[in-house]
């Protein structure tokens, strides 16, 4: 099978889905302030050795509650601001 011009997948591309059950976070348990939580998770991020951890879509409505999401890569965080890089036009 095709997948790219750059790359063939001879295997069934539903088996390369992981399972994502170790953790999960319900709104109940979620932290009044997310700061601290999204510190915990970008270390963790970054100690694994998991590629871009910096990379993250970002999510937000407009006044009418239409969604829209862009690409972004964290480029400062402190403890209560995150700044990103975007670049109009691309996904």
């Amino acid at each position: 099978m095709l997948v790219a011009s750059w790359i063939t997948v001879d295997d069934d591309l539903t088996g390369m889905r992981r399972a994502y059950s170790a953790r999960r976070l319900l709104e109940a348990d979620a932290p009044a302030e997310p700061f601290p939580l999204f510190h915990s998770w970008l270390d963790e991020a970054v100690r694994t050795g998991l590629p871009e951890p910096n990379a993250m879509v970002l999510a937000t409505a407009d006044e009418a509650g239409r969604p829209s999401t862009r690409h972004v890569l964290l480029k400062e965080l402190d403890a209560d601001r995150l700044r990103v890089l975007h670049q109009p036009g691309l996904a």
